[in-house]
């Protein structure tokens, strides 16, 4: 499938570059996922929802968080024995 500015709709490749059609060759079905979304994205298509995003951001936040705290408890450990010996 193949899409450029000005297009209302995706349109197969074969009907569009004559040289690219085999015969023989079975018609592909449109792409069931969607790209993110933008500027050049065609009507008709969806958009990727930004709740999955801020989510993924969310947790790449917690989990940096959690491991830069977990480093400074197995600093302080360290320290701690250290000083003792």
């Amino acid at each position: 499938m193949v899409w450029r500015e000005g297009w209302p709709d995706w349109r197969g490749a074969a009907d569009v570059f004559s040289q690219v059609q085999t015969a023989g060759t079975p018609r592909i079905p449109a792409p069931v996922a969607y790209a993110p979304s933008s500027p050049h994205t065609p009507r008709g298509t969806r958009r990727q929802p930004t709740r999955r995003r801020s989510q993924s951001f969310a947790l790449a936040v917690t989990t940096v968080v959690v491991l830069g705290l977990m480093s400074i408890a197995l600093l302080v450990t360290l320290l701690l024995v250290i000083n003792r010996s």
